[in-house]
């Protein structure tokens, strides 16, 4: 009788711990999205009338229809008369630039200019 009652305990109590338990399948991870950083802060855009390139930067003088302004970013290929996007920088007054030999009232230093309008800045690029 012991036997017997051992016997089943043995065979009971792992079928027992095992009812309540499920095989979950692992899920797939999600893709993730491929999001572009957009500028933070306010933005500036305007028509190049002036690009110059020195020192890795290039440096484009732009009106917004309210202003003419200055502003530097590494260097990058831009034209007369293009449409440039601007975002919030670093503003340097009474800037020199050594290599170009040329004074600036102001330069906004910025990590990146688009050409481009403000609306093409802002939509994500294809990949």
């Amino acid at each position: 009788m012991k036997l017997r009652l051992l016997t089943l305990l043995l065979i009971a109590f792992p079928l027992a711990m095992t009812a309540g338990c499920k095989k979950e399948t692992p899920k797939a991870p999600e893709p993730l999205a491929v999001v572009e950083p957009q500028p933070t802060g306010p933005v500036r855009s305007g028509k190049v009338l002036e690009a110059i390139n020195g020192d890795g930067y290039t440096f484009v003088q732009f009106d917004t229809g309210t202003e003419k302004l200055w502003a530097a970013a590494a260097e990058f290929p831009v034209r007369v008369g293009e449409t440039v996007t601007v975002p919030e920088g670093t503003p340097m007054a009474n800037y020199h630039s050594k290599p170009l030999n040329r004074d600036f009232e102001t330069v906004l230093f910025v990590d990146s200019i688009t050409v481009g309008s403000p609306a093409q800045a802002a939509a994500p690029a294809l990949k």
